[in-house]
């Protein structure tokens, strides 16, 4: 299933894949590499941002992703949601 998000504020869209079988959100930085999606999020952009200095290597099946840990406010048409858990992506292999 694909849904329309807004992340940020102000608010940038995304079409994403909804995986509820993951406990993680991700979406590709602006800048990263080698990352399918071509919108890309733009931290700079956005006054609600939190990134940490967490970062990550997610496994799926023969592909994995390298990112950057953070919070960031999420909107699904009228519900948001501030401080969701985001895997800022910086790069991809066999996705």
């Amino acid at each position: 299933y694909y849904s329309d998000i807004w992340v940020g504020t102000p608010k940038q869209k995304f079409t994403v894949i909804l995986d509820t079988g993951s406990n993680v959100m991700w979406l590709p930085l602006k800048g990263a590499g080698n990352v399918h999606p071509s919108a890309r999020y733009d931290p700079k952009k956005s006054s609600s941002v939190e990134l940490s200095s967490e970062i990550d290597i997610l496994k799926y099946g023969k592909g994995k992703c390298l990112g950057v840990y953070g919070t960031e406010t999420v909107s699904i048409d009228n519900l948001t949601v501030p401080w969701i858990n985001v895997l800022f992506v910086q790069n991809e292999t066999d996705l």
